[in-house]
């Protein structure tokens, strides 16, 4: 009888969260500026906010 022993690959960590937000939404009076954002970034990981002017890049940091 022939035995064959199959490896198991190893599962890579998933590196803990370190700044997490949900769903940001954010109004100036009637106006709103931020609609359902959401953000997850993991330890080690370089993040980057790009968009247009305007977009609202700055006041999702403020939120956070």
């Amino acid at each position: 009888m022939t035995q064959t022993l199959l490896e198991t690959p190893a599962t890579e960590s998933v590196p803990p969260t370190k700044v997490s937000a949900k769903d940001v939404d954010v109004f100036y009076g009637e106006k709103q500026a931020l609609e359902s954002v959401s953000l997850e970034v993991r330890e080690n990981e370089v993040t980057a906010l790009i968009g247009p002017s305007g977009c609202g890049k700055s006041t999702f940091l403020r939120c956070l």
